[in-house]
């Protein structure tokens, strides 16, 4: 069995990359201990199969912000970024069936970039999977791929379970090679929690966005690729912002269990050119959804089997004469059936 590490109290960068290259030729488990690791440059796997990185949970939010150097007060496993501005913590490449379980990785509002997944010369990194994550203080909590890379890098089938994201970013998928990603259990509280600049397959399950802000954007489905991109998302609850923003190609979406807005600042879905957006078994409190289409790429809205506290004229608001949408089946509220 590997040896728990422990946090040294100077630069921890070191003793985290050698315990990888040593599972890597071992049990390929790394087990960090309970605190405070500091980091100062990138650690790597790379080139590599199964590697397993597991830490003891994550650290009470309210001690773990910028500036937070206190080992004694953590209550898990914090990797925290101490090294240049616009770094990187941590990086998987090319490396198939990676696992990071139970840890907390803080920018410290210094960071660029907290976790890197993607594909380097062919090789996949494929199967990839975090569960029990915090992500907090940096401009993008995890990244897949980079936007240099538009083809030819595969990240599929990349699982996210149980994930908290306190950044600029929470997520975001950079090329349309990166598909059948699968998001469950997430908890948002970034301005952008999931951001598809280009992407194949998506789908998110049990998604909050919290905190308050009429800019939030939960998920944003920027763009298509060359070839028709899908995303479902079901059961997921807003709190302020928007929850979908979608349009620029090629895009279909499919919403099952959305559950109502909380407060005025909200305004569910933006729905722009090119997206086929499909609702059922959903309930809004306020207004559904803006539709702004263009010449030939019109804005697509179809709800069905839902709950309007409004009828739907007055809760679709279309932006332009490029902008459709259904209503089957829906129902409104019962205050609104007895004005």
């Amino acid at each position: 069995m590997s040896d728990i590490l422990s946090p040294s109290g100077g630069d921890d960068s070191g003793q985290i990359q050698l315990a990888i290259e040593k599972a890597i030729s071992g049990d390929g488990i790394v087990r960090l201990g309970r605190g405070v690791f500091n980091v100062s440059r990138t650690i790597s796997i790379d080139k590599c199969f199964g590697v397993r990185m597991e830490g003891v949970g994550g650290c009470n939010p309210q001690n773990c912000g910028p500036g937070w150097s206190d080992i004694k007060r953590a209550v898990g496993t914090c990797l925290k970024w101490v090294g240049p501005r616009g770094g990187t913590v941590l990086e998987i490449l090319a490396s198939p069936q990676v696992s990071l379980d139970r840890m907390e990785l803080d920018g410290d509002n210094r960071a660029g970039v907290l976790l890197q997944i993607q594909t380097i010369y062919g090789w996949p990194s494929t199967a990839t999977h975090i569960k029990n994550m915090a992500f907090r203080h940096a401009a993008v909590g995890i990244q897949l791929g980079t936007k240099s890379q538009s083809l030819g890098g595969n990240n599929d089938e990349c699982t996210f379970d149980s994930v908290q994201l306190y950044c600029g970013v929470g997520v975001r998928v950079c090329n349309d090679q990166s598909v059948c990603h699968r998001f469950s259990h997430v908890d948002s509280s970034c301005p952008i929690g999931i951001e598809i600049l280009q992407g194949g397959s998506m789908v998110v399950d049990r998604f909050i966005q919290s905190g308050a802000g009429m800019d939030r954007v939960g998920i944003a489905f920027r763009g298509g690729g060359p070839n028709a991109a899908t995303l479902s998302i079901s059961n997921a609850k807003l709190e302020a912002g928007t929850l979908l923003e979608c349009g620029g190609g090629n895009q279909v979406v499919h919403v099952v269990s959305y559950c109502g807005n909380v407060g005025p600042a909200v305004l569910p879905w933006k729905i722009g050119p090119s997206a086929l957006v499909t609702a059922q078994a959903c309930s809004f409190s306020g207004p559904v959804a803006e539709l702004a289409g263009l010449p030939g790429r019109n804005a697509v809205l179809i709800i069905q089997n839902s709950l309007l506290a409004k009828p739907a004229s007055q809760s679709i608001i279309y932006k332009n004469a490029h902008a459709y949408a259904a209503v089957e089946g829906v129902f409104l509220q019962w205050t609104n059936l007895l004005a």
